[in-house]
């Protein structure tokens, strides 16, 4: 877990996202359509997380790590090799923003 120090929103427990996704939301990536996918993870301890990405992303990480990324990962390490490239941002921007989007494709699954 990261701690993130927001403008608008204050100290929150960050959420990990792709950087493309973060590109979108900074306004750097332009205002393509886009697929996101959630991946889940669930702890030893039963709690679970959700990490957004966009769909080419999901994809190039279930190849390079051999992961069914449909299912819910239960391996801290795969988890860990998983997010090294993602970037924290606040919960509530992010949430804002899906909230917000036209150009996203489909449900978020």
């Amino acid at each position: 877990m990261a701690y993130i120090a927001c403008d608008k929103h204050g100290g929150q427990l960050a959420s990990l996202i792709s950087h493309k996704l973060y590109q979108m939301i900074e306004g750097t990536e332009g205002n393509s359509a886009v697929g996101i996918k959630t991946i889940k993870y669930e702890s030893l301890g039963g709690e679970q997380f959700s990490m957004f990405v966009d769909s080419d992303t999901f994809e190039e990480l279930s190849v390079a790590h051999n992961i069914d990324l449909a299912k819910t990962i239960t391996d801290e390490e795969k988890l860990f090799e998983i997010t090294l490239d993602f970037v924290a941002i606040c919960p509530v921007c992010l949430n804002d923003w899906l909230a917000n989007r036209s150009n996203v494709v489909g449900d978020i699954d």
